[in-house]
């Protein structure tokens, strides 16, 4: 008996583990391999989300604060410019290189539109 109650042992302790639950607490739900909780959180394309956020690219972001252009992410008060965001209003996107908003763009650097330092063999935008 003692035998049967070892050798049951060793081959519980053996069995291949499993990064994933078999199964969730009462009130949870899978999503992919992972347990969550409906109530609080939602799962779209496998990924856990809060309940009041929505998906970008594979990303969560909260509606209303912030909002999805394609790859990035941006708070609500701002656009891409390439993969970082700029401030509307206060800065500008030139050739996906962030500006102050009263400055122009020369040889990919900003400058002020009085700036001698830009040469006029320079493309200004």
């Amino acid at each position: 008996m003692i035998l049967a109650a070892f050798i049951l042992l060793l081959l519980l302790v053996n069995l291949p583990r499993t990064s994933a639950a078999s199964t969730c607490a009462i009130g949870r739900q899978f999503c992919g391999n992972v347990c969550y909780a409906p109530g609080v959180q939602k799962c779209i394309n496998q990924v856990i989300c809060s309940y009041h956020q929505e998906l970008c690219n594979g990303r969560c972001y909260t509606p209303g604060v912030q909002q999805c252009y394609g790859k990035i992410i941006c708070a609500y008060d701002q656009k891409p410019c390439g993969n970082v965001c700029y401030k509307v209003g206060i800065q500008k996107c030139l050739n996906d290189v962030i500006c102050a908003y009263n400055q122009i763009l020369c040889g990919g650097k900003c400058y002020t539109s009085d700036a001698k330092e830009c040469s006029t063999k320079k493309t200004m935008l």
